[in-house]
């Protein structure tokens, strides 16, 4: 898991082949949120899925995906943000090969994941977004799905 602000984004993931792309698709929605449906950026599979909601989920749901890399941003509000290892969770329900996500149970870290940062997750990364805050606030979210080939060439095996 790697964690910024987006005006750093060239510091921590300066590798990231379509990073000016994607950077630029997040800067842009800083100024004009895209409406809650799914964005195409380039031609090498990533997407951008745009949504708006308060956070009120309660319990931790570990999730994690094999196909494609999270990148997920707050364009404003904040929430509660978990995050574990995989290895060291228990599969709860089993792959599903067409949604691209498992889930699991165990123990992880919880912080407070703020407006205008973002955090890049790995297949090696279970998370859980959307946690209640005390303020509950109107969460503005994009997540960009980056397909592994793009940060790991060959794609990335767990």
């Amino acid at each position: 898991m790697i964690i910024d602000h987006i005006s750093r984004w060239r510091e921590t993931l300066g590798f990231l082949k379509e990073g000016e792309l994607l950077f630029g698709f997040l800067k842009k929605a800083l100024r004009d949120f895209p409406k809650q449906e799914v964005s195409f950026l380039g031609e090498d599979g990533a997407k951008a899925l745009a949504s708006s909601y308060v956070a009120e989920k309660k319990e931790t749901s570990w999730e994690a995906h094999r196909r494609f890399y999270d990148l997920q941003f707050l364009v404003s509000g904040e929430e509660r943000f978990g995050w574990a290892p995989l290895a060291g969770l228990t599969e709860e329900i089993p792959y599903d090969e067409e949604k691209d996500i498992a889930f699991y149970r165990g123990k992880g870290d919880i912080f407070l994941f703020r407006e205008e940062f973002f955090i890049l997750l790995s297949p090696r990364d279970a998370h859980s977004p959307g946690l209640w805050t005390p303020e509950q606030s109107r969460v503005k979210k994009i997540v960009i799905k980056i397909p592994v080939g793009l940060i790991s060439p060959g794609g990335e095996k767990i």
